[in-house]
Parts: structure tokens; C-alpha cells; sequence
């Protein structure tokens, strides 16, 4: 699935590979889903897809970008993953969008996780924003079990949305201490 040098990621279950021009139909699946994208009153437009993979592919010289995730064993969309930086900021933030039919089955939490990775271990990023609709209860749950700390509100997108910041010291940290023998104390 390589094409032209581009920066793929994959986890046990998953790779995750940067969108390409012809990956409009994929990309306005996640986009369009209404039950995805549920704060826009209007449909994503197909125009505003096509940018989006413009200026993915245009942060893929700095590693940074969307990434479509499918699933390794079937080859099936699962949904995207992205890196980039936060609406006028130089702040990198970290999202996910997964197609309903695929919730609960820990595929966000692999692919966040990857991406964390990537961010932090690869690129050597300070920190990763997140930026979450107060509603979106599954990935507040989500970000606060990856380690992001909240640090206010910001709007965003016209919508006031919770601010969040995971501190490259404070994830390293949380690698070491995930990886310690575990201690039998019965």
C-alpha cells in the first residue's frame, strides 16, 4: 500500500497510511457520516475534502498530516487519524474519527496511541494539543486515559470546545512506568 515514500504507521491491528488525491470516496465516508461529523448543520462538502487533502499532503514533508486507518486483517476503512497544527497556533493537536460500525472496539484508542508515538517518539514534539465538543463523551474518556490533562476552553471551529495538552516528559513518563514488570503481591 506504499506509494511514493509516504509515512505509514501500524499497530498490531491497524495501519495507518496517509490520504492520497484519489482517496476522495474514503475520506468523504468518515467526513460525510453525519453521526461522525455531528456539530456541522450542512454536509462536509466534497470541495472542503479535497482541500483537507491538499494541505495533508503538504504537512507530510514534517510527518504531520491525516492518515487513513484500516484494518489489517481485512483491509477495511476504519476511519483517520490526524496530526496537525491547531487552527491558527503552531500547536500540533492529535485527532480521530472512527466510522460508527466500528466503535467500541478500541480501534481510536490504537490508532491515538500510534500517533502519540509518532509525535512524541519520532518527531520529538514538545506536546500535543486536543481540542473535544463538551458532548463527546467517548473520546474526553478517551484523551483523559491517553494522559492529556485539561487546560480550559477554546473556541474552535465557531464551537466552544475543551482544551487539552499531554507534555512529551509526562507521556515518556508514562511509557517507562506502562512498561514495568508487574508485582505480584497475593
Amino acid at each position: 500500500m506504499q506509494r511514493d515514500g509516504s509515512l505509514h504507521l501500524q499497530t498490531q491491528r491497524l495501519l495507518l497510511r496517509p490520504l492520497w488525491p484519489d482517496d476522495l470516496p474514503l475520506a468523504a465516508q468518515i467526513m460525510r457520516n453525519p453521526r461522525i461529523v455531528f456539530w456541522r448543520k450542512k454536509r462536509v462538502s466534497l470541495n472542503e475534502i479535497r482541500a483537507g487533502i491538499k494541505r495533508s499532503k503538504k504537512m507530510n514533508d514534517w510527518g504531520l498530516g491525516w492518515w487513513l486507518i484500516f484494518d489489517l486483517q481485512s483491509n477495511r476503512l476504519v476511519g483517520s487519524a490526524m496530526l496537525q497544527p491547531l487552527e491558527n497556533t503552531f500547536e500540533i493537536e492529535i485527532g480521530y474519527h472512527i466510522l460508527p460500525e466500528f466503535w467500541g472496539h478500541g480501534y481510536a484508542s490504537e490508532a491515538a496511541r500510534q500517533v502519540l508515538a509518532h509525535g512524541f517518539e519520532i518527531l520529538g514534539l514538545p506536546n500535543i494539543r486536543a481540542v473535544i465538543l463538551p458532548r463527546n463523551r467517548p473520546s474526553l474518556r478517551l484523551i483523559e486515559k491517553l494522559g492529556f490533562g485539561q487546560r480550559g476552553t477554546l473556541l474552535h471551529v465557531n464551537l466552544l470546545h475543551r482544551y487539552f495538552k499531554l507534555e512529551r516528559a509526562a507521556y515518556i513518563e508514562r511509557q517507562q512506568i506502562s512498561h514495568l514488570p508487574k508485582i505480584d503481591t497475593s
